[in-house]
């Protein structure tokens, strides 16, 4: 099984909604790979497998990227009007 992850929460650190994902599995029973935050921001795409246990679920995580393939979390879920130019950046 795969579970893919797209984080757009903004205005926040990068993989909060990761960490919520993997406590909830575990509060529930469900079987997740051991994750680690270190160099998160870095990268666009993330996989996490458990290297023993083939029943535990990949997890690819993809947190908001600008159209340059850049991590923005500069954006609040909340705001709903944008200009143009931050649009673009969305988009």
């Amino acid at each position: 099984d795969m579970i893919i992850l797209l984080d757009a929460s903004g205005g926040g650190k990068i993989g909060l909604e990761l960490v919520a994902a993997e406590q909830h599995a575990q509060a529930h029973g469900y079987k997740f790979p051991q994750i680690s935050l270190q160099d998160i921001e870095k990268r666009a795409l993330t996989v996490f497998v458990h290297e023993t246990d083939n029943s535990v679920p990949v997890i690819l995580y993809m947190p908001r990227t600008d159209p340059s393939g850049n991590i923005n979390t500069s954006f609040d879920t909340a705001k709903f009007n944008y200009s143009s130019s931050e649009f673009n950046l969305l988009s």
